[in-house]
Parts: structure tokens; sequence; C-alpha cells
């Protein structure tokens, strides 16, 4: 096994409003909408009995993806994620298994932390409160990866 840094999404929920802005912004970076059911982040305010609640979900650099992929479509490349749509048969597979319900596969996407995006992920750049940011967890992954 080797290790490798995997980029991953982190939240500050003190500061998080849950406007959504950031699914927004994921949905009209990667497919060209602002429709936030196409993102590949999530981010609910339920009311509770003890009042509003933030509930954000998003990559973790888990890898189970990555694990479950018959066709290795899905890999680690400079930090992020990647999906190679050539190999990708569109299973599911990979959505079925995320732990955090966040891989798209209407059209297939998962995140990659907007990899070579200039000024970085979307969802970062347009959180009106800062509450995103772009860091690393290292994980080991198979040398296919």
């Amino acid at each position: 096994m080797a290790v490798k840094p995997v980029a991953i999404l982190s939240i500050d929920g003190s500061r998080c409003t849950g406007c959504q802005m950031c699914m927004l912004a994921c949905a009209a970076a990667r497919e060209g909408v602002f429709n936030p059911f196409r993102a590949t982040l999530r981010v609910e305010k339920p009311y509770t009995y003890a009042g509003p609640e933030v509930r954000f979900s998003a990559c973790d650099g888990c890898l189970t993806c990555q694990e479950v992929c018959p066709t290795e479509a899905i890999g680690v490349r400079d930090g992020h994620l990647y999906l190679d749509l050539d190999l990708c048969t569109e299973c599911g597979l990979c959505a079925g298994s995320c732990p955090h319900g966040v891989i798209r596969t209407d059209p297939m996407r998962l995140c990659d932390g907007c990899a070579g995006r200039e000024g970085g992920p979307a969802c970062v750049a347009w959180c009106p409160v800062e509450a995103l940011s772009l860091g690393q967890a290292v994980e080991e992954v198979s040398p296919r990866g």
C-alpha cells in the first residue's frame, strides 16, 4: 500500500449558516447550472427541538469509491480524486458505497476539489462566511491509485 494525500473539504460549523451557496457554486462550476441538487456536497439546515442545525456532507477522502470500482476508473492524481470517464461504466457502485452520499450519477461526478480550477474549489471561493476550506487527508491507497 502507498500513502497519498487526498484533498478534502472541511467546514467550520460555527460559521456555516446553511445558505447552500457552496452547493450552487459547485453545480455552476462543474455543470454550468445553479442547481444545488447537481452538487457533489450537501448542506442541510433542518429544524430540531434545539433549533436549526447545519449538517454538512462532502467527500472525506475515505476512497471507498475507488476500492469498489470494478474498472479502476477512480484514482488519486496530484492530491485530488479523479474519475476517468473513458473507463467508467456508470454502474453506480461508487455512489452506492459512498458513506456521505455525495457522488452524483446523473451525470457521473465526484468531488475532485475543483482540481485545475483557478482560485481553488468554487464552493470555498463562494462561501459568504468563509466556513469552508480545502485540506488534505492522508490515506493508504492501493498501487493502482
